[in-house]
């Protein structure tokens, strides 16, 4: 279901705090109008810019409510939870992601092991995404779907 949050969540976590703000990038600076935010906890800053934006839904799926599957295309997807379902869910969503979709994972660097089937899929030559870890300690992982 659409979230209508009202505030933007804040934390003491400095990299949460990261995520959101770069979140909140990446939907004004590309227009973002449909986002897709699973089990990351950072809903309220996508919902804050989405009212910045004057346009938009945002689709949350936590925990183990499965996978919400929105109507149309996905402009943003946000990947947090467990690593091991990044790539499931990212495979469930590629249908609906044309180029220059985005796709954020967060907590990479504190499962690299569980996340390595999704790093190498999105990494990897001819696989349709640039994709590189950003922050500096590498806690979120950008894809940008290019093909």
């Amino acid at each position: 279901m659409p979230n209508t949050a009202s505030v933007v969540r804040t934390t003491d976590d400095p990299l949460v705090e990261a995520a959101g703000t770069l979140l909140r990038q990446l939907v004004i600076a590309t227009g973002a109008e449909s986002v897709v935010v699973c089990g990351a906890g950072l809903v309220g800053f996508v919902a804050e810019a989405l009212r910045e934006n004057g346009r938009g839904r945002v689709v949350e799926c936590e925990g183990g409510s499965g996978v919400a599957v929105p109507p149309g295309p996905v402009d943003l997807l946000v990947l947090g939870g467990a690593p091991e379902r990044f790539l499931p869910v990212l495979r469930v969503m590629e249908p609906r992601m044309l180029p220059g979709a985005v796709v954020v994972a967060c907590g990479v660097p504190e499962a690299p092991e569980r996340a390595a089937d999704f790093l190498a899929y999105v990494r990897a030559s001819g696989s349709g995404y640039v994709s590189q870890p950003l922050a500096p300690d590498g806690g979120l992982e950008m894809a940008v779907r290019s093909a």
